[in-house]
């Protein structure tokens, strides 16, 4: 965000599939315990463990569902992924350049959640007082729905900007003296809860009125 000026407002597979029964027992002298084979590839309990993981709110009483509902849904992925593979698809410069980018998001991801894991745990005390300093994320919390427009930082367009800002009623009429100024932005409407914001920024929505426009 730091970047810009922000404006804003209150096909069928067939396939041959082998399934295992991921919901049985597995023979431990297998080294590796598979749950279903896709065409000669497999996918193992470890791998449908793991997704089950994503799901806290899954009890005993809905495991046995849960898990062949992650299966079903690993074996549609993995038919996918032969198809894409068999029509040469990872081999063009978008999913190149798209692979690339997760495998950067996971590796970073994995440093900081080893450095997050290295880190002292906070005391009761320094708990209760991150709680009483940000009451914005707690007592006061709120779901906000935006709409914003970014703009791109222009040399003399602040000043006019803000003026716009200030006396526009509505976000389209800032849109709409943007374009007559030539001047290039994206506009984007959301609903985020207040801990999917910068916590620089929550305190300037936490402080705005339902329907004002203010440059952030």
């Amino acid at each position: 965000m730091s970047n810009f000026l922000s404006i804003t407002t209150y096909s069928l597979l067939f396939s041959t599939v082998m399934l295992t029964g991921c919901g049985e027992r597995q023979s431990t002298s297998s080294p590796t315990q598979v749950a279903a084979q896709v065409n000669g590839d497999e996918i193992t309990v470890h791998q449908v463990n793991n997704l089950m993981g994503r799901y806290p709110s899954i009890t005993p009483e809905t495991a046995d569902a849960a898990k062949h509902d992650v299966l079903r849904r690993l074996i549609d992925q993995q038919l996918a992924k032969q198809q894409a593979i068999e029509q040469k698809l990872h081999r063009t410069p978008a999913v190149m350049q798209s692979l690339d980018i997760a495998r950067n998001e996971i590796l970073a991801r994995a440093y900081l959640e080893q450095i997050a894991a290295g880190q002292p745990k906070p005391t009761p005390e320094e708990v209760s007082k991150y709680y009483a300093d940000h009451p914005e994320l707690f007592t006061q919390r709120r779901i906000f729905s935006l709409e914003e427009i970014l703009v791109l930082p222009q040399e003399g367009i602040v000043v006019d900007l803000r003026k716009q800002v200030e006396k526009a009623r509505t976000m389209q009429e800032v849109a709409t003296w943007l374009n007559a100024s030539n001047i290039r932005f994206n506009s984007k409407r959301g609903v985020l809860a207040a801990e999917d914001v910068p916590l620089e920024v929550l305190p300037k929505l936490q402080a705005m009125k339902e329907r004002e426009i203010r440059q952030i």
